[in-house]
């Protein structure tokens, strides 16, 4: 069995160190080859060197390649070209962050996922570590709605985690949306057309990938413009996957449950948590009058 993981990133820092050691910690089971693919947004010859240097075995490889278009989304298209037209037979493909480090059971407890619910893909928490901002931890999880359920189905996956059978992802040679590159959200819209094609997408909470969150996200403005982001990236989606009058339609009836939300849960339901609830879906509100009167959101949080 031959398992390819992306690792797209445009850094070189002790994170995207600690993401590729955590890679070459995971448990393999027998029969089975990894192969980490490293796409290099931001080409370092100290990244190449390092990259180069570690040494691969007969169950583990990693691979370096450069994407020199700037964006996230050109570094996960990369991948997928590379991949597609890849001479082996590759069995499961997918994705992990460049400053997410994986559980040593990651990759078993994927596979498991596959095997219990016979899914097309499958899909876990990006979990913070080491983190005591209590304030900080209320908003992430806000931003991770499945991250307490054990098994789920779901309609959608992220790129900080995820694995999937490659043949049938194949099959549709779907890529991800280059007008998300600067906004967020292709990975999103990407596995939300797969899921609306009829692939079956399974949350496990227990195919774990711990993130180091950066000192920027302790301010409120990460908070608000990841929530803005969300409204305009999700109802650029809702035209995207169901054309744009029906897209519409579903973004103005989310529209008025944003607003209704973030006013009940600052009146009615007055707390801290909800006080961050009610940023939330305010600030998701501004982010789909910002698609709806076509101000583009320029710079990614």
């Amino acid at each position: 069995m031959k398992i390819c993981i992306g690792l797209c990133s445009s850094r070189f820092d002790l994170e995207f160190k600690k993401s590729i050691k955590g890679l070459k910690k995971i448990i393999i089971p027998k029969n089975v080859f990894v192969n980490v693919i490293v796409i290099d947004n931001n080409y370092s010859k100290e990244k190449k060197n390092y990259i180069n240097k570690i040494k691969s075995n007969r169950k583990f490889q990693l691979t370096y390649r450069i994407e020199s278009k700037k964006g996230i989304v050109h570094a996960r298209n990369n991948f997928l070209k590379y991949t597609y037209n890849f001479n082996e037979k590759i069995d499961y493909a997918g994705f992990i962050d460049d400053d997410c480090i994986p559980k040593s059971n990651w990759l078993i407890e994927h596979l498991k996922t596959f095997k219990k619910f016979n899914c097309d893909i499958s899909t876990g928490p990006q979990i913070l570590k080491n983190n005591k901002n209590v304030s900080f931890l209320k908003k992430y999880q806000i931003l991770n709605r499945y991250i307490n359920y054990n098994y789920s189905k779901v309609k959608w996956a992220a790129t900080n985690n995820v694995l999937f059978k490659f043949d049938i992802v194949k099959k549709y040679r779907i890529m991800f949306d280059i007008f998300l590159n600067d906004i967020g959200g292709s990975d999103q819209l990407f596995f939300s057309k797969l899921h609306l094609i009829g692939l079956k997408i399974i949350w496990n909470k227990k195919a774990i990938v711990h993130e180091v969150a950066k000192p920027n996200r302790y301010f409120g403005i990460w908070f608000k413009m990841r929530s803005l982001r969300y409204g305009y990236s999700g109802a650029y989606m809702d035209c995207h996957l169901h054309g744009k009058m029906i897209g519409n339609t579903k973004s103005f009836f989310k529209l008025c449950l944003f607003i209704i939300f973030s006013i009940l849960n600052f009146i009615i339901f007055f707390n801290k948590k909800n006080l961050y609830l009610s940023d939330y879906y305010l600030n998701k509100t501004l982010g789909v009058f910002f698609y709806f009167f076509g101000k583009k959101i320029k710079k990614y949080y």
